[in-house]
């Protein structure tokens, strides 16, 4: 028989609990993390969803307006956002859409918003941002922007796609939810943002060419 002292007999019931409790913490943060992973898969596969939603619309189009209330009047809603805005420039003619109605602009304007947009660009501002236009003139709340080129090889024009959410407060900011799919976007990354630029641009390149 091995003899112990009290103290011994101490330190190893002491890391017997230790264990003990650590295995009981880790099967406890087992099924939170596996919680955590399912609910961004199904984030994930809601905005997915929600992407290609968007692109059969642009495609369903019946004409060059309908597509362009598909981006300004459908995309927010199935994308979860404030609001988006197109603007297109070919030759000397210009024309911002949004939520407003469509304005004319400077073709300039449109072509140095474009250029100053190389790849898909998310960034937070406050107050008006001009490519969403009058009605959105005299917003003053924080906002995540986010800004996508637009434009096809060889098809004469040039463009910029916007989407905006509003950060009204601290609640609304922190919310995380598969149908506010947006927000997920803009925090996550650009990569459904281009592809999104891409799908519209290539039918407004469609467009362009029939009316040509």
């Amino acid at each position: 028989m091995t003899v112990i002292s009290l103290d011994q007999y101490r330190r190893r019931r002491a890391l017997r609990t230790g264990q003990v409790h650590a295995a009981r913490a880790g099967q406890s943060a087992l099924p939170s993390a596996v919680c955590e992973l399912s609910a961004y898969a199904a984030g994930v596969d809601s905005l997915d969803a929600a992407v290609r939603r968007c692109v059969l619309g642009l495609l369903d189009a019946p004409s060059f307006q309908d597509m362009v209330d598909q981006v300004v009047l459908g995309w927010p809603e199935e994308l979860g956002c404030t609001r988006t805005a197109v603007a297109i420039a070919a030759g000397d003619e210009a024309a911002l859409f949004a939520k407003g109605g469509p304005s004319p602009l400077p073709a300039r304007r449109v072509r140095a918003w474009a250029e100053s947009c190389a790849a898909p660009q998310v960034r937070r501002t406050h107050g008006s941002v001009p490519v969403f236009g009058a009605a959105a003139a005299t917003d003053d709340h924080a906002a995540l922007v986010a800004t996508v080129r637009l434009g096809v090889k060889d098809s004469g024009f040039a463009g910029l796609l916007a989407f905006g959410m509003e950060e009204a407060g601290p609640a609304r900011s922190a919310v995380r939810t598969p149908d506010n799919a947006l927000p997920d976007v803009l925090l996550g990354g650009t990569e459904r943002l281009g592809f999104l630029g891409d799908a519209l641009s290539r039918m407004i390149a469609r467009w362009t060419t029939r009316s040509s």
